[in-house]
């Protein structure tokens, strides 16, 4: 057990958040180190199987790192989705 010290807490290195309506679970955000993309995905993934729904995510379209994590993680390019403050996004879906 530590100290209380700097040292000793965990910093934070990436965040998700989801909502589920009817039966899709939708991402509405994640962020943080590309490096935990992966890992953030895992929970509206798990929450999704759980449940039989599907997952859904929006990305920018010009974002290649968001976009390749969630091609990795195994969603389906949908294609166009809304546009967003004047940035186009892409639509991926993971069925259950």
């Amino acid at each position: 057990e530590g100290d209380g010290s700097a040292e000793d807490v965990e910093r934070v290195v990436g965040f998700v958040s989801f909502d589920a309506q009817g039966d899709v679970v939708h991402v509405t955000q994640f962020g943080g180190e590309s490096g935990t993309y992966d890992r953030l995905l895992t929970e509206p993934t798990r929450f999704a199987e759980k449940e039989r729904m599907t997952v859904e995510v929006l990305v920018d379209a010009d974002d290649d790192t968001r976009r390749s994590a969630v091609e990795g993680a195994g969603f389906d390019y949908e294609g166009p989705g809304p546009t967003f403050e004047g940035r186009e996004t892409v639509r991926y879906r993971l069925p259950p």
